[in-house]
């Protein structure tokens, strides 16, 4: 009587870790303390953009470049904003520059994006990291990710925000609501979404970050740019002396000395 045999795989298990699928092929999942990527990219566009070095960044110098970058330097409209949390790595796991670089290499390496997948990453720090070129579509979630033409900015928050992780409080928390804050009076048109509303069956940005309360932080926040901004416009207005006709040539010159317009290429330079 005929044995039957059967015949072994000759994949090997990767030690430390899962396998799951990506666009088709079987790889594995990184160790708890690599990033986790975003959902597989969908190019919707055959348009390649340079990686650009990643940079860090205050949010003064963000709420500097924002405006530029939406009203002048951009052939995209901003019609969404994104938020995910990283997971993994958590904040105690984050190492700067070296996590964020950690982050693009996986993406690129191992999920096969072409870049790293968010525009911005903010560590628990409250610093803010560049990734991807802003003018590209992110790799947010598969079908939202946008065109050339009009998408999402996404933002990543590097910790984990499920209840019982790591607290989204202090100076990390102020830097999101402003930079989000920045984005909205930019682009007042622009939603925002939590990954886990994008289709994803995910907690992400996290079961702590609740939608409401956090939308309402960003509007109060938003509220008081737009007054400082209005405030800022008024009293860079120059006045007329006692002895200066209203409408001289005094009263209606440059309200910007040279070269510090907006669309200086070296305020474009960090996009």
């Amino acid at each position: 009587m005929a044995t039957s045999t059967k015949k072994q795989s000759s994949r090997r298990p990767v030690s430390g870790s899962r396998r799951r699928k990506v666009a088709g092929e079987t790889i594995p999942t990184p160790p708890v303390t690599a990033p986790t990527p975003a959902q597989p990219e969908v190019p919707s566009e055959s348009r390649s953009f340079t990686r650009e070095p990643i940079r860090r960044l205050t949010v003064e110098q963000f709420a500097m470049l924002i405006p530029a970058f939406v009203s002048e330097t951009s052939n995209r409209r901003l019609v969404e904003v994104h938020l995910h949390h990283t997971w993994r790595p958590r904040h105690a796991e984050f190492r700067g520059r070296t996590t964020v670089e950690a982050m693009r290499r996986y993406h690129v390496e191992t999920a096969g994006f072409s870049d790293i997948a968010q525009h911005l990453t903010i560590d628990p720090t409250g610093g803010l990291w560049t990734g991807r070129s802003w003018n590209a579509p992110p790799a947010s979630s598969a079908g939202r990710n946008g065109t050339l033409v009009q998408g999402p900015f996404m933002i990543e928050i590097v910790g984990d925000f499920d209840h019982g992780q790591d607290p989204f409080d202090g100076v990390q928390k102020r830097a999101v609501i402003e930079c989000v804050a920045i984005l909205l009076l930019a682009a007042p048109d622009a939603q925002v979404k939590f990954h886990r509303e994008l289709g994803s069956p995910k907690s992400c940005p996290g079961t702590s970050i609740e939608k409401a309360p956090f939308v309402e932080l960003i509007g109060r926040r938003g509220s008081r740019n737009r007054s400082v901004t209005s405030a800022k416009r008024s009293s860079s207005r120059p006045r007329p002396s006692a002895s200066e006709p209203v409408g001289s040539a005094a009263s209606s010159g440059p309200r910007r000395p040279p070269g510090t317009s907006l669309s200086n290429p070296e305020r474009r330079s960090w996009r």
